[in-house]
Formats: structure tokens, sequence, C-alpha cells
């Protein structure tokens, strides 16, 4: 709404047609997305889990990933299961043997594939590829594609490198300097470096690969990902005695950050180098890169285009936009509790941004400024922030407030009437900031330590610290199981899971259900009485 009204000031009452629809629509479609949650399945990880070594205590969920129909959920100590996402039924195990510890899950949208990779033994990595369609009907040993794959065993210090923008996949092994890339589509080795390479960070069509620090210098090289092609060999200059705080590629960009000094940008392929001012104390917990496909031609990293990212850091989701000529802060978010990375979520598709606040109800009381956004267009980047507060340094306030980012009067009333002490998942758009709604408690449950989504944000997955994930889905169809009973928020002892999965509770009740149909089928009748009752008296009256 407040981007129609800026509209509305520029053009008058002459909007032109395209932006108006465009305006209307996208927030509308957004909001319709975030309302409406509702919590139709709980399952226990642990219920009929075989024993085994793994398994001698709740754990805290590790993974949540959702490939269609198939939901997979991994917990800390290595155990994996698959279900099915529809109605919550388990499928089958997913760890390759009673020994084997799963270290993390990727899925292949290329081929609809899973890749688990896993240790049998202490210190060694490897493999496993998994056919989602088979995996549907609990069959994990069927997959034709991977198979030479799935042979290569990495011994520690190694690591696989998964990248689904490139569909590549790097199969690192320090022992030996050598570092083989894979296609993600076949399965078949592309190219492969023997080099003393240390670190590696991939973009878009580029790998660069890091040497041990020398005299405060990086020996790096850029490498294409598509053949391996080698493109440049630099040297870059880092300050002594200094902790390198990040260390990210985007494009042929390389962004350096070290300890009590500025932001540097590096063009690798330019060879040009720039200082970012006003970012002496910038420390970000995490960077998210995130930008609908450009039109391009030839190699990605040859065109000039603008790339879009976020940072998190000190309860601030900060969003940038970085071009050929300089990085510029479009907007910023302040989220109280924010403390995990990880519980942030975003679709390009439905372009929204979902974050699990761990007490966001608690402060809104405190802090009139929750949930607003700078507008930095405006914004001299010496007024940017003020100092912070004695009380609650870990809050960073700002300067100057565009404008309040609850635009919903209704939705400022339902938040100001929350009473709940623990956390709620919020939901914000990625166009500019606006907070859109929010799934309280009761819903999401008190304690989120996993966050997964569907494609179109449509669906969520939320996993705690004693192996239970809730299925949330928006606006539910009459045949999902509604779980209408709250008694798990508060409790997650197996006796209350053990009430809460009893089928009468979570059950549709048929007798009310025909009782309502049948007192909706009276009133429609004695309507339709009532109407020719009215007719015959005026028939008669003539």
């Amino acid at each position: 709404m407040l981007q129609y009204m800026r509209e509305r000031k520029k053009y008058g009452k002459h909007i032109p047609k395209s932006l108006s629809s465009k305006i209307n629509k996208r927030k509308l479609i957004q909001k319709n997305i975030c309302t409406n949650y509702k919590t139709i399945k709980i399952i226990d990880i642990y219920e009929n889990l075989p024993y085994n070594q793994l398994n001698n205590g709740r754990t805290k969920i590790k993974e949540i990933i959702l490939a269609n129909d198939v939901l997979v959920v991994l917990l800390i100590s290595g155990i994996s299961r698959a279900y099915n996402m529809i109605n919550g039924e388990f499928l089958c195990e997913i760890n390759p043997n009673n020994f084997s510890v799963v270290h993390t899950i990727v899925y292949n949208s290329y081929n609809n594939t899973l890749i688990i990779a896993y240790a049998s033994f202490p210190a060694h990595l490897q493999c496993k590829v998994i056919d989602c369609n088979d995996l549907k009907h609990g069959i994990t040993n069927s997959s034709k594609l991977g198979i030479l794959f799935e042979r290569v065993i990495l011994s520690h210090p190694a690591f696989f490198e998964f990248c689904e923008t490139n569909g590549r996949i790097g199969a690192a092994n320090l022992n030996t300097n050598s570092y083989t890339f894979w296609n993600m589509e076949t399965y078949e080795p592309v190219f492969e470096i023997e080099e003393e390479f240390q670190e590696i960070r991939v973009s878009d069509g580029l790998v660069a690969m890091f040497k041990q620090p020398v005299n405060n210098t990086i020996p790096l090289a850029l490498f294409d990902i598509q053949n391996g092609e080698r493109l440049v060999e630099t040297v870059i200059s880092i300050l002594p005695r200094r902790e390198m705080q990040f260390l990210e590629l985007l494009v042929s960009k390389l962004l350096i950050k070290q300890e009590g000094s500025s932001l540097r940008i590096y063009d690798l392929l330019k060879k040009t180098r720039q200082k970012v001012k006003n970012t002496y104390t910038f420390q970000p917990s995490a960077f998210v890169f995130y930008d609908h496909p450009s039109p391009i031609n030839g190699k990605v990293y040859n065109n000039e285009i603008s790339k879009k990212f976020f940072t998190i850091s000190n309860n601030l989701i900060e969003f940038w936009e970085l071009d050929s000529f300089m990085l510029r802060k479009m907007y910023t978010i302040y989220v109280p509790g924010l403390r995990d990375p990880d519980l942030c979520n975003h679709s390009l598709m439905a372009e929204i941004l979902c974050i699990y606040s761990s007490n966001a109800f608690e402060k809104i009381r405190k802090y009139d400024n929750l949930f607003t956004y700078v507008d930095y267009g405006n914004l001299k980047e010496s007024e940017l922030y003020k100092k912070r507060n004695e009380e609650e340094s870990s809050f960073l306030y700002k300067k100057r407030i565009l404008s309040n980012n609850i635009q919903d009067k209704k939705l400022k009333f339902d938040i100001k009437k929350e009473q709940f002490n623990y956390g709620a998942l919020l939901f914000f758009s990625l166009n500019d900031g606006e907070f859109l709604n929010y799934i309280s408690e009761n819903i999401c449950g008190n304690s989120v330590e996993v966050l997964a989504s569907n494609n179109s944000m449509t669906t969520l997955v939320c996993g705690d610290d004693k192996g239970f994930i809730r299925i949330l889905r928006n606006n539910p169809k009459y045949d999902d199981f509604e779980i209408k009973n709250t008694q798990m928020i508060r409790d997650v002892d197996k006796e209350c899971c053990t009430k809460l999965f009893n089928n009468k509770i979570i059950k549709i009740d048929e007798r009310r259900r025909n009782s309502y149909q049948t007192k909706r089928k009276k009133s429609i009748d004695k309507q339709q009485d009532l109407l020719k009752k009215a007719k015959m008296e005026n028939f008669s009256d003539h």
C-alpha cells in the first residue's frame, strides 16, 4: 500500500495500468500466502525407530529437506528418515547401513534425486544417490544414476561442495591436493584440478581457489566452473595480524572483511579494488545470495549485471545490491530474537522472506521501532545509525525511519493482543521489506530449531529440539488432518505427544460435519418455504 501511495503521489490519478496492476496483485498474493496456516501433522521422528548406537537419546533436528512429495529429516545424531509429505506416513530409513552417520543431505532438482553425504568409517566421507520417485515407495537402492560418483571416498581433511546454481559438485581431497568437479545432472566427472589449494568459493559460473596466506598476501586462482579453464591467477593483500571475518565470492567480485577494517571488494576479472565506507563494525553472521535469473549472453561473469544478497547480523537483515560500480544498501529489517541465520527461509517465486524470531512478541511492547526498515536511498552514510543503547547493546537503532513497516491496522491490533513469551514465524516482502504477517507459537511451536519451506512458501516444516516436526500448510483442504489440539506447545514429553496423536483428536469428526450439513439443509428449506409463502400472499392480494 505504501508503494501504491508513492505512485499516486508521482502520477496522480493516472497511474500506468501495468504499474498499478503490478503493485496491487503482487502484494495481494503475498499477503494471501502468509495467512491461514494450519498445523496438519506432527511427526515424532523417534517413533518406531530401530535401536542402534546412534539413537541412545533424543537429539535436535539438524536438517529438513523437502523433495516434492517426500520429506527427509536428519537428526544431529546422524540418523535420517523419509516421510510422505502429503499424509506424514513413514517411508524408510535413509542411512545406508546401521553403522553410517549421515552428515548432510542435498536435494538435486536437475534429476529429482537426493544426495546423502555420510561416513561409514571415522575420517571417511562418501555419497549415496537416491531417486525420489523410488523413495516414495520406500526404495533406496534403485537409482541408476551416480554409480561412479558413489565410489568416491574422501579421507579427512576433505569435503564435498554442492552448487545447484552451476550444476556442479566439488569433491576436495586435501591429502592429495586434488579437486574433482562433477556434473549434478549426470553424476559424471567434468574436470580435475591438482594444486595446493586450501579454500574454495563458488559463484555464478566461477570458482575461486585460495592457497595458504604468505607474507600478508593470499595467492588465488579463478576458474570457469563449467570446463575448468583458468581465467585469473593473482595475489591479494591482507592486513597483518587481523582476523579474517568473512571471504565471499559474488560472480567475479571478492568481498573481504577483516577485524577492525572496512569491507573491501576486489573485481578479480577487471583487477580493480574499492573500499566500502562505514563498514568498520560490519560483521554479518550469514550471507544469502538471492535474485531472479537474469537474461545473459554467453558466460554469466562476462555480463554487466547487478546481483542482490542479504546479510544477517545483530538482529538485522540488511539487503544489498552489487553492480559493476558500487555496493548499495537497499533497506534493512530489524528483527529482535533472530538468533540463528539458518532459521531464515526465502522464496523467489513468492518473493517472501520467512524468519523465526525467538522473542518477537515479548519485545514488541518494549520497542516502538519493531518491524521497521530504513530507505537508504535518501540517507547519507554518516546518518545511518545511532549509538548502541546501554541497556540493550545487542539492538541497533536507526537514526531516521521512513515508515512503520506494518501497514495493516488489523495486523497491528492482532499483534498487540499476543501474550506469548516465546517466538513466532514472521513474514516480510523481499521487494521492500514490508511486514506481511506472522504465525504464533500455537501453530509453529515454541522451540523451532530448523525451518524449511517449499518453493511457493505454501508449506512450512518446523523441527524442534526433541525430534518432532510440524507440517504447516497454507489454506489446507478439508481432507487434510488439521490438528486443533495445542497441548504439545508447552510440553514435548512423550506422554503428551501420545495423547496428541490419538486418532480421536486429529481426525475430522464425521458426526459434527453431518450435523452441520443437516442444519444447513434445514435452514435452506426454511428460507425457500418463506419465499414461496411470500409469493402466494402477493398473488392473493392481486
